[in-house]
């Protein structure tokens, strides 16, 4: 697919889906007849680049599936993603991707467990595959523990929270480290850092997470 050039467009798009887990997932009929829309609060599988969250089982059994990131509805001045998108509910979500969901989200209303495959996507004029916005986390073998380390830093880690995002804090906990940045949950929702440049492995990205921190005290 013809997207324009592999370079800042593309990225920006992949920036969207880091930056934000909650998007507007939009379910037509293909005779549309009938259309419905919810609230999709989601987490990347870092192993696969799929997208999983709890859907309800009206929206899954429609026909075609569309994902706004973020939700084209806000206010606000940032671009939105459009992504046309596959669901499935089969293997089961395992147990590990369900906890980091509830680590990203907290408790969400019951449903059903699914993948969701990116077959294309749309930002302004420009036009993707889905493989190229799927993002595998080169350091999915090492994020729990860049987690636990961000996580033993909690003063500094609050201070350049409040600092950035401008929010008073009673706690602040990264929920993902990523090569690009980590996310972080506050009580508002998840924010995302991103880090200067991106990180190719575990010892570059505790670096670059302990120049965030160290920057957050003298934003």
């Amino acid at each position: 697919m013809d997207n324009g050039g592999m370079g800042r467009p593309l990225e920006q798009a992949r920036a969207l889906l880091r930056r934000h887990r909650l998007g507007r997932l939009v379910a037509s009929h293909p005779d549309g007849i009938e259309t419905r829309a919810e609230d999709a609060h989601f987490v990347i599988d870092g192993s696969t680049g799929l997208l999983v969250f709890s859907v309800t089982r009206v929206l899954l059994e429609l026909g075609e599936h569309t994902l706004f990131v973020p939700d084209e509805t806000m206010p606000g001045d940032e671009e939105t993603l459009e992504a046309v998108v596959e669901m499935a509910h089969e293997p089961p979500v395992p147990e590990r991707l369900r906890d980091r969901h509830m680590a990203y989200h907290g408790h969400i209303r019951g449903g059903v467990w699914v993948w969701m495959k990116i077959l294309s996507g749309r930002l302004d004029d420009d036009l993707f595959d889905g493989d190229e916005l799927m993002q595998v986390n080169a350091l999915g073998q090492c994020e729990s523990r860049l987690c636990r380390a961000c996580n033993q830093m909690g003063p500094k880690l609050v201070e350049m929270c409040r600092r950035r995002f401008g929010t008073m804090l009673g706690s602040a906990t990264v929920v993902g480290v990523d090569g690009h940045g980590l996310d972080v949950r506050l009580a508002h929702g998840v924010r995302r850092v991103e880090f200067e440049h991106p990180a190719e492995n575990e010892e570059q990205a505790m670096r670059l997470i302990r120049e965030v921190l160290d920057a957050g005290e003298s934003l």
